[in-house]
C-alpha cells in the first residue's frame, strides 16, 4: 500500500513538472510574439518615420510653405542621383516664389523659367509668368511713354534753340539785303545823273550789287517767307532799274530827261517795285 502512495506521488510530481514546462513554454512563446510585434512595429516606424528621403522631407516642408527647411533638405540631394533634378526644380520654384512675392520680377523670372515643365507646381509657376509678363508689358508701356515724353521735351527745346537761332540768322540776313538795297539805290541815283556815255561804270557796278544779293545765302533752317519775298522783290526791283540804264545807254542820250518813252515806261515800273520794297522793309523792321 506503500509503493502504491509512492507510485502516486511520483505521478503527481510528473504531471506537475510537465504542467510547469508546459506553462513555460507558453509564456516564452507568448514573450516571443510580443518581442517580434514591437520590433516589427520598430522596423514600421523607422521606415515611415526615421527612413523617410531628403526629397520627401523636402516636399513635406514645401507642402506646408516652409520654405528654409525644404530648402535645406533639397540642397542635400547629391548630384547623380534619381531625385536631384526634381530636386533642383523645386530649388527654382521656391527661390522663384519667393521673389516673386516680394514684388521682385526680374529676378524671379530668372528662377521660375528654370522649373521643369513636369513639375507639379508648373501650373502655379505658369501664372505667376503670366502676370510677370503682364507687369513687364505695363513697364515698357510706361517707360515707353515717358520717353516719347521726353523726346517731345526735347524735341521742343531742340525747335526752340533753332527758332532763336534762325531768327538771328534771319535778322543778319535782313541787314545784309538792306544794306545791299542801300548800296544799289545810291549807285542807282548816281547814274540818273550821268549821261549814256558815263553811267556805263554805273551800270557795271549795279549789275555787281545785284550779283552780290543773287550770291547771298540764307542760311536759317526755318527760312521766313516774308524775308524771302523781301528778296525777290528787291532783285526785282534792282533788274527794273538795270533795264532802265541799260535802255538810256542804248538810246545815246545825254541825261535821262532826254530818255525816250520806252526808258521813262521801264523807270515808272521800277519806281513802283521801290514802294512795295520800302512797305515790305518797314513790316520787317518790326520783326528784325
Amino acid at each position: 500500500m506503500q509503493d502504491n502512495f509512492s507510485k502516486r506521488d511520483i505521478n503527481e510530481d510528473k504531471y506537475d513538472t510537465e504542467l510547469i514546462t508546459k506553462q513555460g513554454n507558453k509564456t516564452v512563446i507568448f514573450m516571443t510574439v510580443i518581442i517580434v510585434l514591437v520590433m516589427v512595429i520598430l522596423g514600421i516606424l523607422w521606415f515611415t518615420v526615421f527612413n523617410v528621403s531628403k526629397y520627401d522631407k523636402g516636399m513635406e516642408f514645401l507642402s506646408r510653405r516652409n520654405y528654409d527647411q525644404a530648402l535645406i533638405q533639397f540642397n542635400n540631394i547629391p548630384e547623380g542621383t534619381s531625385e536631384y533634378n526634381s530636386a533642383q526644380s523645386k530649388i527654382n520654384y521656391i527661390n522663384g516664389v519667393r521673389l516673386f512675392n516680394v514684388n521682385d520680377y526680374k529676378n524671379a523670372k530668372e528662377y521660375l523659367t528654370k522649373v521643369s515643365p513636369t513639375d507639379e507646381y508648373y501650373n502655379e509657376v505658369k501664372l505667376m509668368l503670366d502676370k510677370i509678363q503682364d507687369v513687364e508689358k505695363a513697364e515698357q508701356l510706361k517707360e515707353q511713354l515717358e520717353q516719347d515724353e521726353k523726346n517731345k521735351i526735347l524735341e521742343a527745346q531742340k525747335m526752340e534753340e533753332q527758332r532763336v537761332k534762325d531768327k538771328a540768322t534771319s535778322k543778319e540776313y535782313f541787314l545784309t539785303l538792306q544794306r545791299l538795297e542801300d548800296k544799289f539805290e545810291s549807285e542807282f541815283e548816281l547814274a540818273k545823273v550821268e549821261n549814256s556815255v558815263t553811267m556805263k561804270k554805273n551800270l557795271r557796278n549795279l549789275n555787281d550789287i545785284r550779283q552780290q544779293l543773287l550770291d547771298s545765302k540764307y542760311e536759317a533752317v526755318i527760312q521766313d517767307p516774308e524775308l524771302l519775298e523781301y528778296r525777290s522783290m528787291v532783285d526785282t526791283w534792282m533788274a527794273r532799274c538795270i533795264s532802265f540804264i541799260t535802255e538810256v545807254i542804248s538810246e545815246n542820250v545825254l541825261s535821262i530827261q532826254d530818255a525816250g518813252i520806252k526808258a521813262k515806261n521801264i523807270l515808272s515800273d521800277a519806281d513802283k517795285y521801290k514802294e512795295e520794297v520800302n512797305t515790305k522793309n518797314q513790316k520787317l523792321k518790326t520783326v528784325y
